[in-house]
């Protein structure tokens, strides 16, 4: 059972981030060997952490705009939001570690 939200359209993100204290929004594409790496781990980050962190997960094809706003040029790329503002970028595939210290939980 997955706990991640996948977020299907740009007009949905802003809204998602707005009404969740902490989230993990991680920018990917189906066609991605490394963001399929990163996918598990996320994964059992939403599980630990569920009620503490929101998780969301934007494809890039599905969702331009937001991926434009955002400035994405890579994928994957995680971005940490507190309150809706953007706290940290994470380029690249990333350990369970280095993402869990980015949270600051």
């Amino acid at each position: 059972m997955t706990v991640v939200k996948i977020i299907e359209k740009d007009a949905d993100f802003e809204p998602y981030i707005q009404q969740n204290q902490f989230v993990l929004a991680v920018f990917s594409a189906i066609w991605c060997s490394p963001c399929r790496a990163l996918d598990p781990i996320v994964e059992k980050i939403a599980q630990d952490y569920k009620g503490r962190v929101s998780v969301c997960k934007i494809e890039v094809d599905v969702c331009p705009a937001t991926t434009k706003k955002y400035g994405i040029r890579s994928v994957p790329t995680s971005i940490i939001f507190e309150n809706g503002k953007k706290s940290a970028t994470i380029d690249g595939l990333a350990s369970r570690e280095e993402i869990i210290e980015c949270l600051g939980i």
